[in-house]
């Protein structure tokens, strides 16, 4: 075992990571941890296992033979052990809470894996009265701040890194990342920009912009013309009759039925991230059943981006 100790599944994780970016990293930014950390859990596994899981190149990495095989057993253990937790939130516990949790939560997670915890922890604890506060992310740190929320999962474009970073320094917040989102632009199919393969956000100064209406397009946008809109429907049934287009993030767009919109189509974004993260005050730690939900809510919203 590494080190005398027994093997963490976080370095089958990590190796799945790298295989999949064969890049480490991007593999070390999605799984939020060092490019050095990542290498030398790596190296130690390799070292560990006497075997070279991955070749170092140039540009990126290449998996050998011996990795493959590897990889392959490292991913069926992880499947494994997403069914030993799928168990363990799915049986009636040891233990019900009946408590009221209130938390706030960005209107574009309410695809991304909100209704399937919503209905796992009722069914787990039915005495729990939850009740989910939509707003954006300047209020949900100001609700978690002052006590009217639990904790809050919140979005917002890495353009703000710093600016929420002073919010939440100020506010006494933990912050606990999950998986950044890249963002796609829905487009008309009859639109000029339809014809690339990749769009950046330059591109955005020559169209109409269409955007959820809690995001803060100033400082994102520009001063370009720009629809603010609350329903994702209304947004569709606007890039649908090429009004504008609308940078979306990828988790929304991958849990939304948008196959019925015969004139929508997807392209990367080139420079756009979505950060996500979920957020809860240090003066007030989370209850048992609040950490609960907090950890169930990751683990599926992580698994959207593996999947």
């Amino acid at each position: 075992m590494l080190r005398g100790e027994a093997m963490r599944t976080e370095v089958l994780q990590y190796i799945v990571e790298v295989d999949k970016e064969q890049s480490i990293s991007q593999a070390a930014r999605n799984l939020f941890i060092s490019k050095s950390a990542l290498s030398e859990s790596i190296s130690q596994l390799e070292q560990e296992l006497n075997v070279a899981i991955f070749i170092r190149q140039k540009k990126g990495i290449a998996t050998t033979e011996t990795g493959q095989k590897i990889i392959a057993q490292a991913k069926s253990v992880l499947q494994e052990l997403e069914k030993f937790y799928t168990i363990g939130y799915t049986s009636p516990a040891l233990v019900d809470y009946d408590e009221a949790i209130k938390f706030g939560i960005s209107e574009k997670f309410a695809k991304a894996g909100l209704n399937t915890c919503l209905s796992l922890v009722i069914h787990k604890y039915p005495r729990l009265n939850l009740r989910t506060v939509s707003m954006n992310y300047s209020g949900c740190i100001d609700g978690v701040a002052n006590g009217d929320l639990a904790f809050a999962v919140i979005a917002y474009p890495t353009d703000l890194d710093q600016e929420i970073s002073k919010l939440i320094k100020a506010s006494s917040i933990v912050q606990i990342p999950m998986h950044d989102d890249n963002f796609v632009c829905l487009v008309n199919k009859n639109s000029p920009v339809a014809q690339k393969s990749v769009i950046s956000s330059k591109d955005y100064n020559e169209y109409t912009m269409i955007s959820y209406g809690d995001m803060v397009p100033e400082k994102i946008f520009g001063r370009q013309k720009l629809l603010l809109l609350t329903e994702l429907d209304n947004i569709l049934q606007m890039v649908n009759d090429n009004v504008g287009i609308a940078p979306l993030p990828f988790s929304l767009i991958k849990n939304s039925d948008i196959s019925g919109w015969d004139n929508i189509t997807t392209i990367p974004v080139a420079d756009s991230i979505q950060r996500n993260c979920i957020i809860y005050s240090s003066e007030r730690p989370l209850t048992t059943a609040q950490s609960f939900f907090v950890n169930l809510y990751k683990r599926v919203f992580d698994k959207i981006f593996s999947s």
